[in-house]
């Protein structure tokens, strides 16, 4: 499920037009982010926004709205860090 990532369409899908959430189902599909460190994470996705409702994930990317009939609010990328700085989880998550 899901698609390919590519950097230039996932940096340029800062409204959620669609793009960033076919490549987030990917990388929690094939686990494609993990082992990564959080420096390579970042260099990939870009700098980690701050949002209160996900203080227990270390890095986080805005999707878009919630996916579905009735939108509560956005959904997000979450990625939690082992103690040696490696991604260990990944999920997509709704802040709504």
């Amino acid at each position: 499920p899901g698609c390919a990532f590519d950097a230039q369409r996932w940096h340029a899908d800062t409204g959620g037009s669609g793009n960033r959430y076919a490549m987030a189902d990917r990388f929690v599909a094939s686990g494609d982010l993990l082992g990564k460190t959080a420096e390579e994470a970042v260099r990939m996705l870009g700098p980690s926004t701050e949002h209160h409702e996900f203080k227990d994930w270390d890095l986080i990317y805005y999707l878009g709205k919630e996916r579905g009939w009735i939108c509560l609010g956005g959904e997000h990328l979450v990625l939690r860090l082992s103690p040696d700085d490696k991604v260990c989880e990944c999920r997509i998550m709704s802040d709504g």
